[in-house]
């Protein structure tokens, strides 16, 4: 696969990657190959914040593949010893929390039962599969988003979630530390340490004030780098610059 893709980039004009750490891994194979980083986007219209005073509980979600790859196995991990410190702690909020996980894939009933192994399966729903367009009101009812990956290119849900105005703990993984800002717009841990996870819930789930100012930090974030239209002029003016380059009037563009 390695020699496919070095065969192939070494053909293209341009390559657009959506992170720093893939445009990294784009110059390992072809250092002299021009790469520009252009970053999926979101559409802020659509994912916007949504505060649920009524609602008692307090819940921490995500939204992925069922997949080891996203971590949420430790994502399940670090709710179960965030829940037992408030409870050993006779914290009342303990009773609050709950867990969202949204996605389907093949370690769905797996990560189910893990869920009940560690005691959770009572406070956890697993939505499963869910059409795209559910995504922005199930993200309306997440008062902290988790992305735990062992590896990640770039994070859409991430900015997606953060788009709504929701805090995020993320693993120090791939392109997550670009669309997390470590203290600002949540917290960024290191990849598969349930402690410090928890550590980072603990301190979201017990400061309602600093969960709303991460959150709304990481809107102004994401509407400042990661805005749709931003995005797609972005897009364009690469595909016009790559034009005038060539000298031609027609381009091909392909996807992978």
């Amino acid at each position: 696969m390695r020699m496919t893709v070095n065969h192939n980039l070494k053909h293209y004009d341009c390559v657009c990657v959506t992170s720093q750490v893939m445009e990294k891994s784009v110059r390992s194979l072809v250092p002299t190959l021009l790469s520009i980083i252009t970053p999926i986007g979101v559409d802020t219209r659509l994912f916007t914040p949504h505060h649920h005073s009524t609602d008692a509980h307090l819940t921490v979600g995500t939204v992925k593949t069922m997949d080891p790859i996203y971590g949420i196995d430790y994502l399940l991990q670090a709710f179960a010893v965030v829940r037992k410190r408030l409870r050993d702690a006779q914290d009342e909020r303990a009773g609050d929390l709950r867990l969202s996980i949204v996605g389907g894939g093949p370690f769905l009933e797996e990560y189910r039962e893990l869920a009940v192994i560690l005691g959770i399966a009572e406070v956890t729903t697993f939505h499963g599969q869910l059409p795209n367009a559910m995504v922005p009101d199930l993200l309306a009812g997440i008062d902290i988003f988790v992305a735990l990956s062992r590896s990640e290119s770039f994070g859409v849900a991430v900015i997606e979630a953060s788009s709504c105005g929701i805090p995020i703990v993320a693993s120090d993984v791939g392109g997550l530390p670009e669309v997390v800002k470590d203290s600002e717009t949540g917290f960024v841990v290191p990849a598969g340490n349930i402690e410090k996870a928890a550590d980072a819930l603990d301190k979201l789930i017990c400061d309602r004030e600093l969960r709303l100012n991460l959150g709304a930090q990481g809107r102004a974030f994401v509407q400042q780098n990661f805005e749709w239209a931003k995005c797609h002029e972005m897009m364009y003016g690469v595909y016009r610059q790559a034009l005038e380059r060539s000298g031609r009037t027609r381009m091909q563009i392909r996807v992978k």
